[in-house]
C-alpha cells in the first residue's frame, strides 16, 4: 500500500470534525497519516483536535488564521515529502468505507511519472446526514480548456499521486487562485492526467457554515446561475487565475495549452479577442446551458467591453 497522507484544514469545526476524522481513521488502509492544520479557530475545535491527536497517525498544527485557499497551500508545505498519495479533506464531511482504496485504484491507471489527480462525485447530505442528492456526473472528460473557466475537481474528493504532489508543491501561487481545488485541476490538466470517478465515496455535508456549497438539484443550480449573472461575478476572476498559471507555470506549458491560456488572457485586450474566445470550442463549460451562458457573456463583453460579467 502507498503511504497516504490526508491533509485536513479546520476552522471553527467543533460540531463535525471528530466524526470526520474518525471516518478517515476507520479507512482500511495500513499506511495512513493525517495532518490537521487549524486555521486559528476560536471555538472548541482545538480542544477536540488535542483529543484526536492521541492517535499516533494524527499530527495537529495550530496556527493563525490565513483563510482559504492559503490554508490549504500551507498544508501542502506541512505534508511529509515521502507520501505516495496525498489526499485533501474538509472538516465536516464523512468518508465512506473504501474511499482511499478507490482513489488509489484511480491513480493506478496513471503512469507513476505522470502528474495525476483523482476526484469524484459527492453524495450530498444535510447537517444530520440525511440524503439530499448527488453532485453532477460531468458529461465531458476533464481538460485544461475546461479548467480555465470551470472546476470539476472538488477538493474533498481529490487525491494526488507523488508526481502530482510534486507539481503542486512547485507551483503554490500567492494570489489569483479562486479555490485550491480549482488550482489542482488547472495544474494537472495542463501537465498530467485527471481521473474522475462517477461513483461517490463521500458524504458531503451541506449546512449553513460551509465555506463553499454545491447546488442540491437542477432548480438550485439554475437559481445559482441566474444569481451569479445578476451579481456580475467577474471575468476578471478567471483572468487573474489564468495569469497565476502563466506566472507560475507558463514557461513549461505545451504549445496547445499555451495557446489556450493566451486566448483567455487576450480577452480583455479587444472586442475581437472576446468574439474569438466565444467561438473557441476547446475552452468550454461542461453543461450545454452553462456553456451558452459563458459564450453569451463573452459576446456582451465584445459589445460593451466595460461590462465584463460572466458566470464562472
Amino acid at each position: 500500500h502507498l503511504k497516504t497522507v490526508v491533509l485536513l484544514s479546520t476552522y471553527n469545526g467543533e460540531a463535525f470534525v471528530a466524526a470526520q476524522v474518525q471516518s478517515i481513521l476507520d479507512q482500511d488502509w495500513p499506511d495512513l497519516h493525517l495532518v490537521i492544520r487549524d486555521d486559528g479557530s476560536h471555538d472548541d475545535t482545538r480542544a477536540v483536535l488535542q483529543r484526536l491527536a492521541q492517535d499516533r497517525r494524527v499530527t495537529v498544527v495550530h496556527e493563525t488564521n490565513i483563510g482559504l485557499p492559503h490554508a490549504f497551500f500551507r498544508l501542502v508545505g506541512l505534508c511529509p515529502r515521502d507520501a505516495g498519495m496525498v489526499m485533501f479533506a474538509d472538516q465536516d464531511d464523512i468518508w465512506l468505507p473504501g474511499k482511499i482504496a478507490a482513489a488509489a485504484a484511480g491513480l493506478a491507471r496513471i503512469d507513476s511519472g505522470t502528474p495525476g489527480v483523482y476526484c469524484g462525485r459527492l453524495r450530498i447530505v444535510d447537517a444530520r446526514l440525511t440524503a439530499v442528492g448527488l453532485s453532477p456526473d460531468w458529461p465531458q472528460p476533464p481538460s485544461f480548456g475546461n479548467a480555465l473557466i470551470e472546476n470539476v475537481c472538488t477538493g474533498c474528493t481529490a487525491a494526488l499521486n507523488a508526481a502530482g504532489f510534486a507539481l503542486l508543491s512547485a507551483h503554490r501561487p500567492v494570489r489569483g487562485v479562486i479555490h485550491h481545488d480549482w488550482w489542482l485541476y488547472l495544474l494537472v490538466s495542463a501537465f498530467g492526467t485527471v481521473v474522475f470517478d462517477a461513483e461517490p465515496h463521500i458524504l458531503y455535508r451541506m449546512h449553513g457554515g460551509n465555506a463553499v456549497g454545491l447546488p442540491t438539484g437542477a432548480l438550485d443550480h439554475f437559481r445559482r446561475r441566474i444569481e451569479r449573472w445578476r451579481a456580475g461575478r467577474s471575468l476578471g476572476l478567471l483572468i487573474d487565475q489564468a495569469r497565476a498559471v502563466e506566472a507560475s507555470a507558463g514557461g513549461a506549458l505545451t504549445a496547445p495549452a499555451r495557446d489556450l491560456l493566451h486566448a483567455m488572457l487576450e480577452v480583455t485586450a479587444s472586442r475581437g479577442a472576446a468574439v474569438r474566445l466565444s467561438q473557441n470550442r476547446q475552452i468550454h463549460r461542461q453543461r450545454r446551458g452553462d456553456d451558452i451562458v459563458w459564450r453569451a457573456s463573452l459576446l456582451l463583453c465584445a459589445v460593451a467591453p466595460t461590462r465584463r460579467s460572466v458566470s464562472p
